[in-house]
């Protein structure tokens, strides 16, 4: 992802300083514009240093290039056979902050399981930043492992296992009773 800025006043004549190798810069005379691109994760600063002016200081911009640390897999640990839950993976940098809801359109995320106890939905876009839901549908009973995993760039990030248990639905039997006042009746449950 690009960003960018523009720079104000001054000659019109730049060159470009960085402090660090870690995104690539370029000025852009006609608009005043100045584009970075990351290159890896980390921070820098781009100065942009007036050839025709002197000054006391060069115009710096600040640059933080965040990548996937870690990923958040939550989901609700039962669910009944036929119903729908949510898994909400949350993408966190190394400062454990939310990645940008646009980091989603750069980074391939999918839900893995150890069993076919439940199947898993297409990615939906979150409610915050940096956060993408999985529908979670119960299929047969059993217990079975989620696992969420992120890739760009060649890396791969994982979350710890979530397990969820598909249980049946509850029954009773019989469904309706009609008694007399003062009268028990005994009934079967399963589920």
């Amino acid at each position: 992802e690009t960003g960018g800025g523009v720079s104000k006043h001054g000659s019109g004549f730049f060159t470009l300083k960085q402090d660090k190798e870690g995104l690539e810069a370029t000025y852009t005379p006609s608009t005043n514009g100045l584009a970075v691109t990351p290159v890896g994760t980390g921070s820098t600063s781009v100065n942009l240093v007036d050839l025709c002016l002197s000054t006391k200081q060069p115009a710096t911009m600040a640059v933080v290039v965040s990548g996937v640390a870690s990923l958040v897999l939550e989901v609700k640990d039962k669910v009944e056979v036929g119903s729908i839950i949510t898994a909400t993976t949350t993408l966190l940098d190394s400062t454990k902050r939310s990645l940008p809801a646009s980091s989603l359109e750069h980074i391939s995320l999918q839900i893995t399981q150890d069993s076919d106890f439940v199947t898993i939905g297409s990615q939906e876009s979150g409610s915050g930043g940096g956060q993408a839901q999985f529908p979670v549908t119960g299929a047969k009973l059993g217990q079975v492992t989620l696992t969420a995993q992120a890739s760009y760039g060649g890396k791969q990030v994982t979350s710890l296992p979530v397990q969820v248990t598909v249980y049946p639905p509850l029954l009773l039997d019989p469904r309706n009773i009609s008694l007399i006042i003062g009268a028990a009746f005994q009934f079967t449950h399963t589920g």
